[in-house]
């Protein structure tokens, strides 16, 4: 299964042939990507998900964001804090991120949240991705060819406890001293910024057995879509099939042809829900005038279709 992972600068809204969102497309299915992680994908954040040729919104919003391959069943998607998504992706648990742009205090504080996030994951094979906003090493962060600043060392060492505690590794660190391969670059005043920014800490019992590579081509090249270079990740995994979206139930399961395996469910009611562009009129009802005054914080919404009450 290939995952992708990347920054899409939020570039999802430019239509037609030669658009950006075509353009990803076209990228996607040439890869044949299975799930794609997005970070800012969209503006304004809470706006309808933009369709993508050939995928399947699974969850988030313009600041985090996940599709899958038509073919591919929709994997649960939560949202533990504004700046990290949740993806269960069968054996695999994916947190993809996207850290402050602003400060290294931030930062530092999200690495800390991070590291008890993956803590609570009880040693289930995971993989923690996206937008990390900073250099894990000094020589992975320039400006006009030399070390910038940009980075504090609390940050630093809060990424390597976050690697420690977690068993992570970080699978496109170089060798040794060896130059980064950058993510982003970008002209500031006329001056050169070029940062290792974007990426991929997975379970060190893992990193063996999976391929991880880096593709500047979405950034430089013709076909550019973003400015982050994507990261492609090649997993030992099938994704579930997703059910076929024409059909109801099967006919077979009525003429009893062809039996249903034991415990099958012989219909699909769900594939009947209505698709809503926001809240309905009773759940702003319950939203507004009940859970407030009654001090209620959670509501189960027991058959609310697609998800959106």
């Amino acid at each position: 299964m290939l995952l992708a992972s990347i920054n899409l600068n939020k570039r999802l809204g430019a239509d037609g042939p030669d658009g950006a969102r075509a353009r990803f497309a076209a990228w996607l299915r040439a890869h044949d990507v299975a799930v794609i992680v997005a970070q800012e994908p969209y503006k304004p954040a809470d706006r309808r998900p933009p369709l993508l040729h050939g995928y399947v919104f699974a969850g988030g919003d313009g600041h985090l964001a996940t599709w899958v391959r038509e073919d591919v069943a929709a994997p649960a998607v939560s949202a533990p804090t504004a700046w990290a998504q949740r993806v269960e992706l069968g054996w695999l648990t994916v947190l993809q991120v996207h850290l402050d742009a602003y400060t290294s205090g931030a930062r530092t504080a999200q690495l800390g949240e991070l590291a008890a996030m993956a803590a609570a994951e009880g040693g289930r094979p995971l993989l923690i991705c996206g937008d990390f906003n900073l250099a894990p090493r000094p020589q992975d962060g320039l400006y006009d060819g030399e070390v910038c600043g940009f980075t504090a060392d609390t940050e630093r060492k809060a990424l390597q406890h976050l690697l420690r505690s977690a068993w992570l590794v970080d699978t496109t660190r170089p060798d040794g001293e060896d130059e980064a391969k950058f993510t982003f670059e970008r002209l500031f005043t006329g001056k050169l910024s070029r940062f290792r920014c974007d990426l991929a800490l997975l379970s060190d019992h893992l990193a063996a057995g999976v391929s991880v590579t880096t593709r500047d081509e979405v950034r430089t090249g013709p076909g550019a879509f973003t400015d982050h270079s994507a990261l492609l990740l090649d997993f030992p995994l099938t994704p579930q099939a997703a059910e076929p979206d024409d059909v109801l139930f099967a006919i077979s399961d009525l003429t009893g042809k062809q039996p249903a395996a034991a415990g099958a469910r012989l219909y699909q009611p769900h594939k009947t829900a209505m698709s809503r562009q926001g809240a309905s009129p009773a759940a702003r009802a319950v939203t507004g005038r009940l859970t407030g005054p009654l001090g209620v914080r959670t509501v189960l919404d027991h058959g609310c279709g697609r998800g959106p009450t």
